[in-house]
């Protein structure tokens, strides 16, 4: 019976696989690289930390601005107030209102001067804002990102339809707030109460340029991903071709001169490779090449002991055919002996 191919002694622990031992060598190394750009493509779902840290930072900005201007308004005249309230909507794009401790608007800057935003329609907006939109809800979703209402303007404009606004009212703090304009760009509002009790200060803005930063920097590192990926890709294939094709080779090889085709096989020496692979072509070359030798001697010698055999078996076929024609007893006895 032939010997054990795959034994405890000559298959230790350390050369042992476990699930991937019916994996190719090209898809380990395909796996290998491709799971280190999947490690740099992670860094595209951070990117909603990111925008958090930008929006958080709004935020606070808006309630020291939101803090300044009140304080500022309360020690001008109502002619005064019209005059700030203009220019500061008008300098930073943004909404100001001031609503009674009841409830009503008392200034608007939108019904002051001319708006200083426009919240866009996203069904008058081209099809890549829709897939932009729709990129950025699944990010969300991947990172199950916190949900967040949307802003609406509520009609009539009165104090009670802002949270914020209520809230500032009690506190006597200034309070922020982001929601989502219809078209998914952040909404930063902010209220504070007058300090000498003369109503609420409410403002809004959309910071559409936070939106921008974030898919900016996420189209950045999708290019920085992709192309190391690719880079991935082609270096692994580079590497399965450098090494598992000679592998394969030299296997086929090995299968022939195990099949007894010994003198029928040339194993591709690789002379120019220095590398283990190049050790291993080698070696298997030098070791078919010794066993040619081992197969040519066994048959020169069995060629010898059948030359040497083939005289005596003669010389007894001759006797035994001559026995016959022999009468005389005494040379019978000496071909017998």
């Amino acid at each position: 019976m032939a010997p054990a191919t795959v034994s405890q002694e000559n298959n230790p622990s350390a050369l042992r696989l476990g699930w991937t031992r019916r994996v190719s060598l090209t898809w380990r190394i395909l796996a290998v690289n491709v799971f280190a750009v999947a490690m740099l493509g992670g860094g595209l779902l951070y990117l909603d930390s990111y925008r958090e840290q930008i929006i958080q930072e709004r935020l606070e900005q808006e309630q020291q601005s939101i803090w300044l201007l009140a304080h500022a308004l309360e020690r001008l005249d109502q002619p005064d107030r019209i005059a700030m309230i203009k220019a500061v909507s008008r300098r930073y794009d943004s909404r100001i209102r001031l609503y009674e401790a009841r409830g009503p608007v008392t200034l608007d800057s939108f019904a002051l001067a001319s708006p200083a935003y426009r919240l866009r329609d996203p069904s008058e907006e081209p099809w890549q804002r829709h897939a932009a939109r729709l990129l950025d809800q699944g990010f969300d979703w991947l990172v199950d990102a916190k949900r967040v209402d949307r802003f609406v303007e509520r009609r009539p404009d009165r104090l009670q339809n802002w949270p914020e606004a209520l809230e500032a009212q009690r506190s006597r703090t200034a309070i922020a707030r982001m929601r989502y304009a219809p078209d998914r760009t952040p909404m930063i509002s902010a209220a504070i109460a007058l300090p000498r009790g003369g109503g609420v200060l409410l403002t809004s803005y959309n910071a559409r340029d936070v939106t921008r930063i974030v898919r900016a920097e996420r189209f950045n590192l999708s290019m920085i991903v992709l192309a190391t990926a690719l880079v991935s890709i082609l270096f692994s294939l580079f590497l399965a071709r450098t090494i598992v094709q000679p592998l394969r080779r030299l296997a086929s090889a090995a299968v022939r001169v195990r099949l007894g085709r010994a003198r029928e096989v040339v194993v591709p020496r690789l002379p120019s490779r220095g590398d283990e692979i190049g050790l291993l072509a080698r070696s298997l070359s030098d070791m078919s090449m010794a066993l040619r030798m081992k197969i040519d001697a066994t048959e020169a010698f069995a060629a010898d002991v059948s030359h040497e055999l083939k005289n005596p078996l003669a010389s007894l076929r001759s006797a035994l055919e001559g026995l016959a024609s022999v009468k005389d007893e005494r040379l019978r006895a000496q071909l017998f002996e």
